[in-house]
């Protein structure tokens, strides 16, 4: 679905249609399998250039919000890629799975695929004081039945040989093409932003980074699925050392409120707030300053390119999704292929089309 705003060639003057604020809505709908993942680079981006930090509460929210949406997206694909396999036992349970990912988030944002947590200098609200009960059940669930899903398709036999040595790329040809993500580790290159670039808390997080061997279809499956259990354990890392304190940066600029109260029953600050969201928070960057900011998405690295020309909306905005690269490689696997394995080959790049399409 093309998303309001962007050009097809991904780079547009901006200035009469997002400010800096209302750009993570719109980012959202980039990826609809893990729609905080955009927004998540685009706030990171804003923040840098406008000088705003998150607190560390705040940054170690944004591991939990960007896992669970890991978490979604591969799930996601894996229900694709077993339903297009007729594997209706594990799709059937990733589908479940999902439900419960999203159930998780509904807790956080009110709808399982809602977008109004992130917000420029943290969250726009502190997470429930029940949920990390709730995020830990969660992280738990997902370590067995995610292990038991991985036992039970890569013992299947008949699926394997639709995937295995299939499709297969070598980590020159990844890197030449530009791919990241799981297609890209799967062939054995270790590049993961997370680890590479550490931001938000990552770099206080242990995991691992998850690489195949001989980057076919069936390497590609394996990662994903590696990388859930890795998710799970970050999760709970994040929500076991997660630090008191505010969510949210104090500055003025983009939170002037101390509370919502206070916009109610004093006139001066609902006439600021108003005046804020109106005009744009008032958040301008001096002109010629550009920024790039890239993260960790569920299928590569997400990259926001800024550049400010003095005014409260960017002159221009970048993005560089990893479906639109990942997907120039799909016309050369798939040549040759039966029909049956070259749907398996498709589904294993996890193409999502409104990253491409926008």
């Amino acid at each position: 679905m093309p998303v309001p705003g962007y050009a097809h060639s991904g780079i547009e003057k901006l200035s009469e249609s997002l400010t800096y604020m209302q750009g993570l809505v719109t980012c959202a709908r980039l990826n609809d399998q893990a729609p905080h993942s955009a927004s998540l680079s685009l706030a990171m981006a804003v923040e840098a250039m406008l000088g705003i930090e998150v607190p560390p509460r705040g940054s170690y929210q944004r591991v939990v919000i960007s896992e669970l949406s890991r978490l979604a997206g591969h799930l996601s694909w894996l229900s694709i890629q077993t339903e297009t396999a007729g594997e209706d036992r594990v799709w059937r349970q990733a589908m479940q799975l999902r439900a419960a990912v999203l159930y998780t988030m509904d807790r956080l944002t009110g709808v399982g695929m809602g977008t109004g947590l992130l917000a420029i200098g943290g969250q726009a609200a502190d997470f429930p004081a029940d949920f990390k009960e709730c995020g830990l059940a969660l992280s738990s669930s997902v370590r067995v039945v995610v292990a038991r899903l991985h036992g039970q398709l890569m013992g299947n036999r008949l699926w394997r040989d639709l995937v295995e040595r299939v499709a297969e790329l070598s980590a020159v040809e990844a890197a030449d093409w530009g791919l990241t993500g799981p297609t890209l580790r799967a062939c054995g290159t270790q590049s993961d932003l997370r680890k590479t670039e550490p931001y938000l808390a990552y770099g206080d997080l242990d995991f691992d980074v998850i690489v195949g061997s001989n980057g076919d279809a069936l390497d590609r499956c394996r990662v994903r699925m590696e990388e859930m259990i890795q998710s799970a354990s970050l999760i709970e890392q994040a929500l076991r050392s997660m630090p008191a304190g505010p969510w949210r940066s104090e500055d003025p600029r983009v939170f002037p409120a101390d509370n919502s109260a206070q916009v109610r029953e004093r006139v001066e600050v609902m006439i600021r707030h108003m005046q804020l969201w109106t005009e744009g928070h008032g958040l301008r960057v001096p002109a010629g300053v550009e920024f790039y900011q890239a993260t960790e998405s569920p299928n590569g690295e997400l990259g926001v390119f800024l550049c400010a020309d003095g005014t409260d909306r960017p002159y221009r905005l970048h993005l560089r999704s990893p479906s639109l690269l990942n997907f120039q490689v799909a016309g050369g696997l798939i040549a040759g292929l039966p029909i049956e394995q070259a749907r398996q080959a498709l589904c294993s790049l996890n193409i999502v089309p409104s990253e491409m399409d926008r």
